[in-house]
């Protein structure tokens, strides 16, 4: 503001001025004077305003809901507001000239000491992200810094996140939950298209979470599962309730797979569908072990029922060689007309008997498919898992057939396999080893052979009996339930296939036994 100096001159003083001139001059300096004391009032006015600023300012800086610290180019705190102390859990006196870094947790001090200086030349400021040590725990902060005019402090606006960092690692922990989940999860838009899946979702699908981003989840549609399955589906979600189902599905190589699905809808605040949620588990192994414990029952009886059946032909046939023996001796057998009734009777009947076994055993189909070795194997050992004890080794080699497939009924197979390892179990007391080897072969008549060979290190086949291990009911074992079927079950199942089984061994050394299996054999 100007303020105008009246220049007196010396004239003025002089006692010669005419009453006219005295009058002006007199004039003038009220004039002035008034100005003066507007520019007094405006400069009072001026100064009660930069008193209310200064006073709000301050009052800001205390009352703000984050800390603000001053700095200076060692470190050291000149200025501190009241968010900063309750932060800290100290008073201004008791801040105020210590160094910031005391307020720094041990982790992250280094980093504070190594950059802070740096940030007085930054005009636009930084951010850092600190732990700040306050009265009763550690508080995660985020600090921005911004130099002061005269660029000698450093303003340090800390704000606290813990509350942030504290939910961000609580939904980490969720994510990590879902992601570890044994179980398929996958969320979409309204429209229908991927938005997240989980980690057991691409092990299922096959596909990466890249090809699956905004995808439809249709894509692993396989034309198996009924259309009425999708229509009542999307009947449910769109009147916001939730649909269980089963999906007949097929992944990136082309493999089916049968998944067990709840679908929900997810809800904004105003109850609008945002999403779909869905949680789905792949059953194709729990329904094939379902399957194949269904089959098993169903092999059991049929032997079941053939032990019986063979107990009844024994029992039948029993009369009839009586009866053959005593007219074996008689030179006239008409008179034996009675006896040779019976005889006739018995026959039918065991003919009848074994018509019987024949029906029930065309009920055994085979379930031919494409299976790998090394998935033949997994399965075999699964099933030998209770059996094995402790003593015992299994020492297997694939031969780099693990990739190799071969077209077969694999519940059956793998069935005939665990027979065998079970027989060779059973026939080492002591413990040791037994051999799986699978190896492909070339025939003299060009025919490729898979070979399973299982050779154990047990007591052995008697001689006596080693001819009679392939007959039906033939057994060594003392139980009163062993119906002896093992190895002639085995054999069928084999045979079945087109197959041949072998057998070697040696007394108190082992038992080697090849089951041959064609690879070219065929699903007709």
């Amino acid at each position: 503001m100007v303020i105008k100096m009246i220049e007196i001159n010396s004239n003025i003083l002089e006692t010669n001025l005419n009453e006219l001139e005295k009058d002006r001059l007199i004039q003038e300096l009220l004039i002035h004077k008034r100005e003066l004391e507007m520019q007094t009032e405006e400069l009072r006015r001026l100064n009660l305003e930069i008193d209310t600023i200064k006073n709000q300012y301050i009052e800001l800086f205390n009352s703000a809901p984050i800390g603000y610290v001053t700095i200076n180019i060692n470190g050291i705190i000149k200025n501190c507001n009241e968010a900063f102390k309750n932060l800290i859990g100290k008073e201004a006196d008791e801040i105020v000239g210590t160094p910031f870094v005391n307020y720094v947790d041990s982790d992250d001090k280094n980093k504070f000491i190594l950059n802070f200086r740096d940030y007085f030349n930054e005009k636009i400021g930084k951010k850092m992200e600190l732990k700040i040590k306050g009265k009763h725990k550690i508080y995660n902060t985020i600090i921005l810094t911004r130099p002061t005019i005269d660029k000698n402090s450093l303003l340090l606006t800390i704000t606290d996140i813990s509350d942030i960092v504290d939910r961000e690692n609580l939904i980490r922990t969720y994510m990590s939950i879902i992601e570890a989940a044994p179980v398929s999860i996958v969320i979409t838009d309204r429209r229908n298209r991927i938005v997240y899946v989980n980690e057991n979702y691409t092990k299922v699908s096959g596909y990466s979470k890249e090809e699956l981003m905004g995808k439809d989840p249709g894509v692993l549609k396989s034309g198996k599962t009924p259309k009425e399955t999708y229509k009542e589906l999307w009947a449910m979600l769109k009147e916001g309730k939730a649909w269980r189902g089963r999906f007949i599905n097929k992944n990136k190589n082309g493999e089916f797979f049968i998944e067990e699905a709840f679908i929900s809808p997810i809800f904004d605040k105003n109850g609008r569908i945002i999403n779909f949620i869905a949680v789905k588990r792949d059953i194709t192994e729990e329904l094939q072990r379902a399957e194949r414990e269904k089959r098993e029952e169903q092999i059991r009886f049929i032997y079941n029922i053939s032990g019986i059946i063979a107990h009844n032909l024994n029992n039948i046939n029993m009369p009839i060689l009586v009866v053959a023996q005593m007219l074996k001796n008689e030179p006239d057998l008409s008179k034996y007309e009675k006896e040779l009734d019976i005889i006739i009777k018995s026959v039918e009947k065991a003919t009848n008997l074994i018509n019987k076994i024949l029906n029930v055993s065309k009920n055994i189909i085979l379930l031919k498919r494409p299976i790998t070795i090394e998935n033949l194997i997994s399965l075999t050992l699964d099933r030998c898992r209770d059996i094995i004890p402790s003593n015992i080794d299994l020492v297997i080699n694939y031969e780099n057939l693990n990739a190799e497939k071969i077209i077969v009924d694999s519940e059956l197979i793998s069935y005939a396999l665990y027979h065998i390892i079970k027989n060779s179990i059973e026939a080492m007391s002591e413990g040791g080893k037994i051999y799986i080897r699978v190896y492909k072969v070339l025939s003299e008549q060009q025919n490729s052979w898979i070979i399973f060979e299982i050779e154990d290190q047990g007591e052995g086949i008697k001689e006596e009996i080693f001819d009679r291990v392939f007959e039906p009911f033939f057994t060594t074992k003392l139980a009163i339930n062993a119906l002896g079927v093992g190895l002639s079950e085995v054999k069928g199942i084999v045979e079945a296939h087109e197959g041949k089984v072998e057998i070697e061994s040696v007394p108190n050394i082992g038992t080697k036994v090849k089951v041959y299996l064609p690879l070219n054999f065929k699903d007709e």
